[in-house]
């Protein structure tokens, strides 16, 4: 009754709407031009085009393509712009009231003089009617026409012809090869689909069972009709493959004479196969579900055809429920995260906006005032946004581990009411369990599918939305310190994905010439490399035919994986972002705009240059530390570096050859020292930090060796022990309070150097170099004396010299921030600077360490006596001045340290300067990148977090960090679970942990661990320790006796190792597997296998180098 009388109102609303229609006939309407062609100009003027060449793109795109379209339904059906509409058709299984269900609803019914005659085709519905599922066959369809056959036929034959290394010319060729490759992709879809509905055929006569999908569109609830369905659905396709393959036969007739067909069908079917994977998937993913609704059938027939007792099934209709729930949950917080990853955040977080207005002070001050306002806005509402989103995700999951309780609560009673009724309880409950498991597998598919489209409606509906582009969003963002800058959104948010950024696939869009000769190269190095480890360590002749047949099946590799097709979709992404860079960079020139990463933020920076002249005048005048110079002074540097060296090899025998090449600089490589400034954006005003570029400087082999003699040596004898890292400290820490020096009343105290590495005095720094080594009984290193030592560092500190801009400038005071030595020698001054200036004024059982110009050290007394020490200390020497921070609560490096009445509390510390910044997901680094990013900052939170409260709020802050940069919520959560192991409950719906004992354990486990810096200063110094054996037996005299040992007593651990690289890309992610393979096959018996092969990769230039963010030396300056 219900269903007549809806169909009574929908019938009058219909006739209703036909009615209004034709009386509204008589009314002209209103014409408001080519919607398309107006939504197509307005993307173009956003993406910051030029008038006319907007209207040469229309032109291109819209009357040709209209033009073409008339010729089409004027000339045969191979023209490159008729696509196909329907392609295979199925008999009717289904009744008409089916396909009615299907047409589109409340269609309003037209006049005799509304319909028109020479337009047969219907209005075109939504997309979304037009994709058809295999499992459930439409009566119409059963083919949809992949997206990359929908794009511009121009731009497909620029691929084609790239991948044909082939000119293709004619509109001939271009006809033949586009209506070839629409019946190659025909054909080659229905192959997938028919050995899809083969596999279905297969298993539902195995198990004698169908999805409820398959009878209700077969209308019966027999098998045997259903299977018989199947059967004669897979007659069907086979017809349509036999017509398929009938057209192709008949089109080779039509091929032009200058086309290889045989080469053609080859290359085209590549194609076709590089395009379709995400098609493949998808039957994949189909088939599976198939075998999983078969099981889910099986299990349940299985375990309610047991005895079970009504209690017993609504227990488990019960836990069903609550996992329903917290599924629901779940999906809620997906859906929650998926706006995060779209950047498209509920309407509520737009309240925010204007509780602090953007433009109604701004009028009124100048441009310096303006921006520092705008970008302290900014910054406060990022964080209420971000501590707004902590706060939600918390509610949700403190939701969900109640269900969880839940949950586990109810199969724990389930069990005890199964073991008292049955017999057999193992069996029953194992059931139980896989039923239930495999419900919520079931349940999670359905929703992450949901995502997946969620997904989309998000993204399409931000591209639409002018308002959303205009908030204040919780990702990082690029900053500007211009008024007009021209960039268009796109360039903005290409920016906003910080220096990290690598494009994907950028050889991809290279010709085949360009990507011949990138093949050759890194073939030729891949060959050389292989040939020269084992003709030297395992005795293999070089013209050994071995090394041919590598070479040949390498080199086959390699054109396999740089020549193998790109699909449409990153074709066109790779070709977006080459043109937005190429657009950036032309626009930075064009105004004079530098683009800088921000100091201790991660973000980029864009301001003027005269900005940036003005602000680094002001810091040369006030630190005092630079003179100008008339003229450049590489020539008279390199020829004092040149001459000194060639003394004391040559004439006094004090360097060894060895020693002197690693010193002697390259004079066709050779360039001056250039120095770029980073801004500190958290500073008010702006300010600068200066960083001195030295790679190719002529000091800067000197530099690098005094480096490596010295710091081994101040790490093994510095006392007191500097600071490693965060981990180092804690420890220390921990070995503090159990031994009892912790009191309510502890102070902690913290001290930052100001400009440590300009505030050296040269001469005095190196006095005191010499008096550390000669304390520590070192009258050589590694053969050299300290006199020689003494001379080699003088000649660093005062022959260093740079360019800034278009002006010569040489350092007087301090050391270059950028020499390796700089940092040695800093630590060493710094080193009898504290053990007379503060060292002395603590008690032994304190903790004093020093990171570089950051100081750190507890204190059992007053406030007060601690305010004396620092300003004696400040008195001590008149360059070191320090700030302190007093009190029970301080950050240090990345730790926050708390003393709460005896009881310590450490945590991770944010920097408000620091931007939650990390390498994006959709950049072109290789995939391992990415986990291990999440491993370690999983890593250090449970280091540092002392309760298992304060790491559950650093586990948020870290999942919301990775969703700014666009990491799945899918790819987190495996991840996480992949880092936690056994120590979180596997059937938890998120991977959390809930008991506060086992963290404990896993963070005293981790903390004993010594990290990564750590490890490589423990290196330097039994790097030290083997190279010196020194003989302490003669203490009395002061003297050391050094044995210096042979290369060949030295441990190396890649002796038995050969490395290769290549470039890395996204599509080359086989590449690695593949050169494997070959060296195994082809070396398999010979001595080769001993040696172990590692296969690395080199990475592209990212944004920064790109768009250079530090600009290079001219080339005028080059020696």
């Amino acid at each position: 009754m219900d269903t007549d009388s809806d169909r009574m109102l929908t019938t009058i609303n219909e006739n209703n709407s036909s009615d209004h229609i034709v009386e509204n006939k008589r009314r002209r309407k209103k014409c408001h031009g080519n919607r398309k062609v107006q939504r197509f100009r307005k993307k173009c003027r956003a993406r910051g085009m030029k008038l006319h060449n907007i209207e040469k793109k229309i032109k291109q795109k819209f009357v040709d393509s209209r033009t073409n379209q008339t010729k089409s339904m004027v000339n045969n059906n191979d023209s490159i712009d008729n696509r196909p509409k329907t392609i295979i058709t199925l008999k009717q299984h289904v009744n008409k009231e089916s396909n009615i269900s299907n047409k589109r609803k409340r269609e309003p019914v037209r006049s005799l003089s509304q319909i028109s005659i020479s337009q047969p085709i219907s209005k075109k519905v939504k997309k979304k009617q037009n994709i058809i599922r295999t499992t459930i066959p439409n009566s119409d369809k059963v083919y949809r026409v992949a997206s990359y056959l929908k794009r511009l036929p121009r731009l497909l034959i620029q691929a084609l012809g790239r991948q044909l290394d082939q000119p293709l010319k004619t509109k001939l060729e271009h006809r033949f090869i586009y209506s070839r490759l629409k019946l190659l992709d025909l054909q080659y879809c229905l192959n997938i689909h028919e050995s899809l509905w083969h596999s279905y055929f297969d298993l539902g006569c195995e198990q004698q069972q169908w999805p409820d999908d398959f009878y209700k569109i077969a209308k019966t609830h027999d098998p045997q009709l259903c299977q018989q369905f199947v059967q004669e659905y897979l007659t069907h396709i086979q017809n349509q493959l036999e017509q398929c393959s009938t057209n192709l036969h008949l089109q080779v007739l039509t091929c032009p004479e200058t086309l290889n067909m045989t080469l053609l069908d080859q290359y085209l079917k590549e194609y076709i196969c590089s395009q379709q994977k995400r098609f493949i998937r998808k039957i994949h993913h189909q088939l599976k579900q198939f075998k999983d609704t078969i099981h889910e059938k099986r299990l349940h027939h299985i375990l309610f055809g047991n005895n079970l007792t009504s209690d017993q099934k609504e227990a488990i209709h019960r836990i069903i429920h609550i996992r329903e729930t917290e599924l629901q949950i779940r999906k809620e917080l997906l859906m929650f995260e998926e706006r995060i990853l779209s950047k498209l955040l509920p309407v509520t977080f737009d309240r925010f906006d204007p509780l602090i207005g953007s433009d109604f002070y701004t009028p009124t001050l100048d441009d310096h005032h303006s921006f520092n306002y705008k970008l302290k806005r900014s910054k406060i509402l990022q964080e209420m946004k971000r501590t707004c989103l902590n706060i939600i995700m918390e509610s949700y999951e403190v939701k969900m581990k109640e269900c969880n309780r839940q949950y586990q609560e109810e199969l724990k009673q389930l069990e005890y009411d199964i073991s008292t009724h049955q017999h057999d309880v193992r069996v029953l409950f194992r059931t139980v369990q896989a039923y239930i498991k495999h419900r919520t597998m079931q349940m999670k598919k359905d929703i992450f599918e949901q995502m997946n489209t969620f997904h989309g409606k998000l993204t399409r509906h931000r591209q639409r939305c002018k308002k959303v582009k205009e908030t204040i969003g919780v990702s990082p963002e690029v900053i500007f310190n211009v008024n007009d800058h021209s960039l268009a959104m796109i360039e903005h948010e290409y920016l906003s994905r910080n220096g990290n950024y690598i494009r994907p696939n950028r050889t991809a869009l290279r010709s085949y010439k360009e990507r011949t000769k990138i093949i050759q190269q890194q073939h030729e190095i891949m060959v050389n490399r292989t040939k020269l480890q084992l003709s030297q360590k395992c005795h293999i002749h070089a013209k050994s035919i071995i090394f041919k047949q590598f070479s040949e099946r390498l080199l086959a590799c390699l054109m396999f994986h740089y020549m193998n097709p790109l699909p449409f979709i990153e074709h066109v992404c790779a070709q977006r972002d080459l043109k937005t860079m190429k657009s950036i960079r032309r626009k930075l020139k064009k105004n004079q705009l530098l683009l800088r990463e921000t100091d201790k933020g991660g973000n980029l920076y864009v301001g003027h240059i005269n900005e940036f002249d003005e602000k680094s005048a002001e810091y040369r005048k006030k630190t005092g530390a630079y003179e100008e110079l008339s003229s450049s002074p590489i020539e008279d540097i390199l020829s004092k570096v040149t001459r000194l060296l060639n003394d004391l090899h040559v004439k006094t025998k004090q360097l060894s050859l060895q020693q002197y090449k690693k010193m002697i600089p390259n004079r066709l490589t050779v360039e001056l020292a250039y120095m770029y400034y980073n801004p500190k954006t958290h500073k008010n005003p702006i300010t600068l930090r200066p960083i001195m570029n030295t790679i190719h400087a002529a000091t800067t082999g000197i530099s690098r060796f005094l480096d490596q003699s010295i710091r081994p040596l101040f790490d093994m004898h510095a006392q007191p022990r500097p600071i490693i890292d965060g981990g180092h400290l804690l420890r220390q820490l921990e070995q503090y309070v159990h031994d009892g020096h912790l009191k309510p009343t502890t102070l902690f105290c913290t001290a930052d150097i100001t400009n440590l590495y300009t505030m050296l005095p040269q001469d005095e720094s190196l006095d005191i170099l010499e008096e550390f080594l000669r304390e520590h009984n070192y009258e050589q290193i590694q053969g050299i004396s300290i006199g020689v030592i003494r001379q080699l560092a003088h000649l660093v500190l005062k022959e260093t010299a740079f360019v800034d801009g278009n002006k010569f400038y040489r350092q007087i005071i301090g050391g270059a921030m950028g020499s390796p030595f700089t940092l040695t020698l800093a630590n060493i001054f710094m080193w009898k600077w504290e053990k007379n200036a503060i060292c002395s004024a603590l008690e032994s059982h304190e903790i004093y360490g020093r990171y570089i110009d950051d100081i750190f050290f507890t204190f059992n007394g007053p406030k007060p006596k601690i305010q004396r020490i620092i300003e004696k200390a400040n008195e001590f020497h008149p360059n070191i001045k320090l700030e302190a921070n007093i009190g029970s609560c301080v950050s240090v490096l990345d730790l926050l340290i708390e003393n709460r009445n005896g009881v310590l509390f450490t945590s991770l510390y944010h920097k408000p300067a620091a931007e939650p910044c990390v390498v994006p997901f959709i950049s072109d680094h290789a995939r391992h990148v990415f986990s291990n990013i999440i491993k370690a900052s999983l890593l250090r939170a449970v280091r540092y977090s002392s309760t298992l409260d304060i790491f559950e709020k650093e586990r948020r802050t870290i999942r919301l960090m990775l969703l700014y940069n666009g990491y799945p919520s899918r790819y987190i959560d495996k991840n996480f679970r992949k880092f936690f192991t056994i120590s979180i409950s596997q059937i938890s719906m998120i991977p959390f942990m809930n008991n506060e004992d086992q963290f404990l354990t896993m963070k005293r486990k981790l903390l004993a661990q010594p990290s990564v810096k750590e490890r490589q200063t423990q290196d330097r110094i039994d790097k030290a320790t083997t190279e010196k054996d020194i003989n302490y037996n003669n203490i009395e005299e002061r003297k050391t006796n050094i044995t210096i040992v042979s290369k060949q007593s030295k441990p190396n651990k890649h002796t038995h190792t050969i490395f290769l690289h290549y470039t890395h890309e996204k599509r080359l992610s086989n590449l690695k597997r593949d050169i494997h393979k070959i060296y195994s096959e082809l070396f398999q018996g010979t001595p080769a296998m001993k040696m172990r092969l590692i296969v690395g990769h080199r990475n592209h230039r990212n944004i920064g180098n790109e768009l250079h963010l530090c600009t290079s030396a001219p080339p005028h300056l080059k020696g």
